[in-house]
């Protein structure tokens, strides 16, 4: 059975030339697909329900102790798987515009959000680039403060000695924090992460750590309760907290 082509239904026209016709109408996916469920439920579900039961029915029946009952079966059989055949067919038929349609729709969709995936992780690994340029800008001058304040603390300990007075305490200085959600019209996006661990070399693992593998409950214990690598001001390993795994600060941009 062929599509209704619902673009070239009738729209009230009377034939009168003096009126000016309407433009057709676009064809409804969603009105030929219930259109194909009509006909599904007549052409299948009507010929075919009743007759599969009767079959059914028949074949019990059949009892193959003889030559007779054994040609009976066979026929029977033949016909069934045939018109079992007959019914594939027919229902591939009717639901294969449909099924068309969904595949192809389903494929649309994906190669779409393939895309605005690739492009949301470009933009996601861009701003995460971007923050540990900031951040590593302000450890840098966080530590040249750092410094700046030992000369400034050294030079009041001198001046204070010779006055015969106590010398004031150069507190730590850090630089304030930026925010972390960076706000538009259309959304946010704000850094997240947590403390992750990976396995470098199995074999220098302490047993306690281990089962089988290396068990990720002791070690995710551990990490919860503050265990760290040892690195320096600028995130350089120099020892590590569990021998063969190295633990990890994991962090990613998350969009809303």
């Amino acid at each position: 059975m062929q599509d209704i082509d619902f673009s070239q239904i009738g729209n009230g026209a009377t034939g009168d030339p003096k009126q000016t016709p309407k433009p057709p109408k676009p064809a409804i996916p969603g009105a030929i697909i219930s259109l194909k469920f009509e006909t599904a439920k007549r052409d299948l579900i009507g010929p075919y329900l009743a007759k599969g039961i009767l079959i059914k029915a028949e074949a019990l029946k059949i009892q193959v102790n003889n030559d007779a009952s054994k040609i009976e079966a066979t026929d029977l059989g033949s016909r069934i798987h045939k018109l079992i055949k007959q019914i594939d067919e027919k229902a591939d038929g009717i639901i294969k515009d449909p099924k068309q349609y969904v595949s192809e729709v389903n494929n649309i969709r994906k190669q779409v959000k393939k895309a605005l995936e690739e492009a949301k992780e470009y933009l996601r690994e861009e701003l995460k680039q971007h923050k540990a340029r900031e951040d590593l800008a302000n450890r840098k001058q966080e530590e040249l403060i750092r410094k700046k304040n030992e000369e400034l603390q050294k030079e009041l300990d001198e001046e204070a000695k010779k006055s015969g007075i106590e010398a004031p305490k150069v507190g730590p200085v850090r630089l304030p924090g930026k925010d972390n959600i960076t706000r538009t019209e259309s959304g946010s996006s704000h850094g997240r992460g947590q403390w992750k661990y990976e396995v470098l070399d199995i074999t220098q693992v302490p047993r306690n750590y281990l089962k089988q593998e290396v068990d990720p409950r002791y070690i995710n214990i551990e990490i919860k309760h503050g265990l760290r690598d040892e690195v320096d001001k600028d995130g350089n390993l120099i020892k590590l907290a569990i021998p063969g795994i190295r633990i990890f600060w994991d962090e990613t941009i998350a969009f809303r």
